[in-house]
């Protein structure tokens, strides 16, 4: 299996290798593909940025990396603001009074 794999692959790139090298007729001997020497450099530039952008939407579908759940439900959602009002009482900054005020405001 692998030996077939091997002789097909090689006579693929010898083909390819003959085209590549055979005369196109056009007076410039099939260098620099027939002057479209510059559609290289913009294809490369061009399939690099969608590789990039691929991965960047890849990136922000999944949240790799950010940190945060993206669970949707509501009481992740109001847990993190309660942290913090429990924190900022937890190191005297409000008061007992101002502490409940803020939770019931939270919690609606």
């Amino acid at each position: 299996m692998r030996v077939g794999l091997v002789t097909s692959l090689t006579a693929f790139t010898s083909t390819i290798s003959s085209f590549a090298l055979a005369d196109t007729g056009s007076g410039y001997g099939g260098h620099m593909m027939n002057g479209a020497w510059h559609m290289g450099p913009i294809m490369m530039v061009l399939i690099l940025g969608l590789l990039v952008l691929a991965v960047v939407m890849l990136w922000r579908t999944f949240g790799i990396g950010s940190g945060s759940s993206k669970s949707g439900s509501s009481s992740a959602v109001q847990e993190r603001p309660e942290a913090i009002l429990r924190e900022r009482f937890a190191r005297g900054e409000i008061e007992g009074d101002e502490f409940e005020r803020r939770k019931r405001n939270l919690n609606g």
